[in-house]
């Protein structure tokens, strides 16, 4: 049975349309199937046999390949049969590897573009990835380390298969795109030729016959993962931060990067510029006429005593603490913090109060 050609296992011939494969692969396969045959072993190879068969013959590229193979095969005076299509190339690439040596060792060598993969492995680097993150100005002010989800697609082993990439109860039969070798060959006539993976099977060389329903026959899923997030001090809203190799994983490449992008939220009372700090503070009636020193509170620390003169103008007034805002990076100094003050007017509450209030009112609209 393993010297019968695919054309012959499906029972079609070699000129045989799409539709007339699928039709024969359909019948045997309803005929064959294990779960009709559980305790028939030559129907379940029989079965295997079949599959393969029409997975490759389904596939106008495998098939094309299949039949270049076949032709190979049948070239007299050649060597003995090649069971793989890629022993086939590989024996071209020798020979013409060994008639360009030989033409280097007659003339002076020079460069040449490698168009083989010598490690038979296609690299793909992994993808940048993007989030966010949200941190408070008192964050700011100290820095911090965070802790995002990175939605890098970090591949985990499947639970429910096991890693088998098979549904309960099933199992695996061997790929039909690349023989059970886990490699096929990229054929481009006049650029070169590259053997990578199996795209039908992962290069695993096995088919799942009922895949895991939870990993899609992968045998791996994707999930997050929790990366540490080393928050500078005195970074800027919008800012952000590149966290080497964090990615998501290349498929024999480098990883991506991830980039963090940094919130900062809103604060009840401090406003920002830069490395400098503004806010509203409320001191009593009598401070505002005749001057005085109060407390000040800051972002981060103990509060500030601030010394505020007489006869102040309520919201046009500003008091400035030296190195009261923000430390920076992108300079030595740290900020300042800028007060600007507010009066609080008194509450009347007795007679004589309003009295005494309309008294001083009078006093103060005299002209002078």
């Amino acid at each position: 049975m393993a010297d019968r050609s695919l054309y012959e296992i499906l029972g079609v011939p070699m000129d045989a349309g799409t539709d007339a494969i699928k039709k024969a692969y359909r019948k045997l396969a309803q005929q064959l199937h294990p779960d009709k045959n559980p305790d028939d072993k030559q129907a379940e190879e029989r079965f295997i046999e079949v599959t393969n068969a029409y997975s490759t013959l389904s596939d106008p590229e495998k098939r094309r390949l299949y039949d270049l193979k076949s032709r190979a095969r049948s070239f007299p005076g050649g060597r003995p049969f090649m069971h793989n299509i890629v022993d086939i190339f590989d024996s071209l690439r020798r020979s013409v590897q060994y008639e360009q040596d030989a033409g280097r060792r007659r003339q002076p060598q020079r460069p040449k573009e490698q168009t083989w993969m010598d490690d038979n492995v296609r690299v793909i680097p992994g993808e940048d990835v993007e989030t966010e993150i949200s941190i408070t100005l008192e964050e700011v002010a100290s820095g911090c380390v965070k802790e995002v989800m990175s939605n890098s697609r970090v591949k985990t082993m499947c639970v429910d298969c096991k890693g088998t990439r098979c549904a309960e109860g099933s199992r695996s039969i061997p790929c039909g795109a690349c023989s059970g070798s886990g490699k096929v060959l990229d054929f481009k006539i006049g650029i070169g030729e590259k053997i990578r993976k199996c795209p039908a099977c992962d290069g695993h060389g096995l088919t799942p016959l009922s895949p895991c329903p939870s990993c899609h026959g992968t045998g791996r899923v994707h999930t997050g993962r929790q990366v540490k997030v080393r928050v500078p001090v005195g970074i800027e809203d919008g800012q952000k931060l590149r966290l080497a190799g964090a990615g998501t994983p290349g498929d024999g490449g480098a990883p991506g990067d991830l980039y963090v992008t940094i919130r900062v939220a809103k604060h009840d009372r401090f406003r920002r510029d830069g490395s400098d700090l503004y806010m509203d503070h409320v001191v009593p009636l009598a401070i505002a006429l005749r001057g005085g020193t109060v407390a000040v509170p800051t972002l981060i620390g103990p509060s500030v005593s601030v010394d505020i003169p007489e006869k102040i103008r309520p919201g046009r007034t500003v008091v400035t603490v030296d190195g009261g805002g923000l430390s920076s990076a992108m300079i030595k100094r740290r900020g300042d913090l800028h007060v600007t003050i507010q009066v609080e007017l008194p509450r009347i509450v007795t007679a004589r109060g309003q009295k005494l209030l309309d008294e001083l009112l009078d006093e103060l609209s005299k002209p002078m």
